[in-house]
């Protein structure tokens, strides 16, 4: 059959070529298999990989590409369309081992959930980035689920990196060649965009030359990488500084979207024209080091190019170049007397020729996830209305807490009249140490709590956990553990104790004494931890009010409520921001009556020694 032009796979010299003929002769005679059967290798010498001639459905694998923190990329056949692909496999390193018969496992049974939230979102992009048809975005072409792990089917194309490009030129590039590069990359980002995606990940290393044409190739989507960031990860680790604003560090509390793909691909330009990337935002709020390129860099560039990379640069979001549509507006890449430009106009044409490479979406040093995120329609950062901007109604959000609804602003002449109906997006992780923090730093001054842990350092099976609350004003009292399991569990009350009222000036000692029912006797409640060792955080909270943690349970383990936790949490407080997860809900006495919310709050914490 012969392969459409538009939709063939470029290959390194000596390859196959898209037409070529399968490896073996053996593979044309047998039908695809999804499962390996008894002849064939399951597992490479490396022990992680695919070995050359496995087969799943139809792509047989022919050698392995590269591998990063996240997935495997092979170069692979497809025996019915006679093409050869990228096969890119989910397997996060560290989370994931090959067992039997290929199959991918999570390390743990603690790494399933994590796992499972990185699958789920890297079928999802798949499906997503198979819509789009733009020559600046690599093509998906499907997605399936085997071996207890997904796969991605995708274009395999041949060229250099723009670090590689930009390395071998003599000298900077001029303001032609930069609005050659820019301006199929933006119309690329506007698509996306348009769908509510935000890319998050826009690097020189995640730019491709393509051989031949020179078209540049936008890769690596990084949403997906960092929902595992935040569940199982430094969230710092999934982000390239140099190229990150201020509002992809945690607990920035600032709402992303275009306008965060704006100062990344505008660092890369900044970093073309001079050398070096922008100084990191985040220390740019302690001492703001970016010097403009307006005034600074003379002779190739314009002072209006120069203004429009300067603004997209703001360290506030508010100040900031809000949407792709505005970026091209300000660097002139709409102007009528410009004429065509990109790939139609000569393309991006390095100045000296680099080593070759072989890129999937993914490749070795980059390597990811490639996740999207699908974001609501909400408010963006303030700023003063602008002709063609669609804003919604501001998320009612307290400053002090991270946003958890990321924000796309988009043109009104595409903005939808109804509401977007898409899959939900992938929630951000919650850290159950950044809310207790929330839940203490928000209470009120007038109910003074005290906790006090008897051993600060308590051994595994040995030590039992004692520890006393007071409060200055009577009320209902509640204790939490962020465990060294890593769970969240409510302490006291418990379904075995529920007594948890204190009076004014009164010191609880927990766990509670009992009564022995033969002997009359009192005794005391121990309460001991078992593997793992580790730290732990408690947090106590006495309120005016009963407080409801239904909402926020997830499950019971023995006598205690085990609360929601990672994603689950995240979702349940992005839908209720205005209060602390686990601050829980108060329950006013009659229903329906309006009561105090007043409450004061104490944390502790405590090491777990074998």
């Amino acid at each position: 059959m012969p392969v459409d032009d538009d939709d063939r796979t470029l290959l390194p010299s000596g390859a196959h070529s898209a037409k070529g003929a399968p490896p073996s002769e053996h593979n044309r005679k047998n039908p695809p298999v999804v499962a390996p059967n008894a002849r064939q290798q399951t597992v490479d010498a490396d022990g992680v990989s695919l070995p050359a001639g496995y087969r799943l459905h139809e792509f047989e694998v022919q050698s392995k590409l590269g591998q990063g923190g996240f997935c495997i990329v092979y170069k692979a056949f497809d025996h019915q369309l006679k093409r050869v692909v990228a096969l890119k496999e989910y397997m996060p390193n560290g989370m994931a081992r090959r067992v039997g018969n290929s199959e991918v496992l999570p390390q743990s049974p603690r790494s399933q959930e994590v796992f499972d939230i990185g699958l789920n979102s890297f079928v999802k992009e798949g499906v997503t980035l198979a819509k789009f048809d733009h020559p600046a975005l690599v093509r998906v072409y499907r997605t399936f689920q085997a071996n207890g792990t997904a796969y991605m089917i995708m274009q395999l194309v041949q060229g250099k990196t723009l670090e590689e490009v930009a390395r071998a030129m003599p000298a900077p590039p001029d303001e032609a060649w930069l609005l050659r590069l820019l301006d199929p990359l933006t119309a690329a980002l506007q698509v996306v965009h348009d769908e509510r995606i935000v890319h998050r990940d826009i690097a020189p290393d995640n730019v491709m030359i393509l051989d031949g044409t020179n078209q540049p190739l936008l890769l690596d989507f990084g949403a997906a990488r960092q929902v595992i960031g935040d569940s199982e990860q430094a969230p710092t680790a999934m982000l390239k500084p140099s190229y990150a604003p201020i509002e992809q560090y945690p607990d920035s509390g600032q709402p992303q979207g275009a306008w965060t793909d704006v100062y990344a691909l505008a660092g890369v330009v900044h970093r073309l024209i001079t050398g070096k990337a922008p100084p990191n935002s985040q220390g740019r709020v302690l001492k703001d080091a970016y010097v403009p390129l307006t005034g600074r860099v003379t002779g190739k560039y314009s002072a209006r190019f120069l203004k429009a990379v300067d603004h997209a640069l703001k360290l506030s979001p508010a100040e900031r170049t809000q949407s792709i549509p505005a970026f091209r507006q300000e660097l002139g890449l709409d102007d009528p007397a410009r004429g065509v430009v990109g790939p139609a106009g000569g393309g991006v044409a390095p100045s000296k020729r680099v080593p070759i490479a072989v890129w999937a979406i993914a490749a070795a040093g980059v390597m990811g996830v490639v996740g999207l995120v699908v974001y609501k329609l909400a408010a963006a950062p303030e700023s003063p209305s602008k002709p063609g901007i669609l804003v919604a109604e501001p998320a009612k959000t307290p400053a002090a807490a991270p946003s958890r609804v990321l924000n796309v602003v988009v043109p009104a002449s595409q903005a939808p009249l109804a509401p977007v109906v898409s899959d939900p997006p992938v929630p951000s992780a919650l850290d159950p140490s950044i809310e207790f923090d929330r839940v203490v730093q928000q209470q009120s001054p007038a109910i003074q709590t005290t906790l006090t842990v008897a051993k600060p350092s308590i051994r595994v099976n040995r030590d039992p956990l004692r520890m006393q609350l007071t409060a200055n004003r009577a009320g209902y009292f509640y204790v939490l553990i962020h465990d060294t399991d890593r769970q969240v569990r409510m302490l006291f009350p418990n379904f075995a104790d529920t007594e948890n009222r204190i009076a004014a000036g009164q010191s609880v000692e927990l766990p509670h004494r009992t009564t022995d029912a033969e002997t009359g006797l009192s005794k005391s409640v121990d309460l001991r931890f078992s593997d793992p060792a580790g730290p732990a955080r408690l947090l106590a909270i006495v309120s005016s009010q009963p407080l409801d943690f239904t909402a926020v349970t997830k499950s019971q383990d023995g006598e205690y409520r085990v609360l929601l936790q990672g994603p689950e949490a995240g979702l349940a407080q992005a839908a209720a921001p205005e209060r602390p997860l686990y601050l829980g809900r108060v329950q006013c006495e009659p229903a329906g009556s309006r009561c105090s919310s007043e409450y004061g709050a104490a944390s502790a914490a405590i090491t777990v020694t074998p």
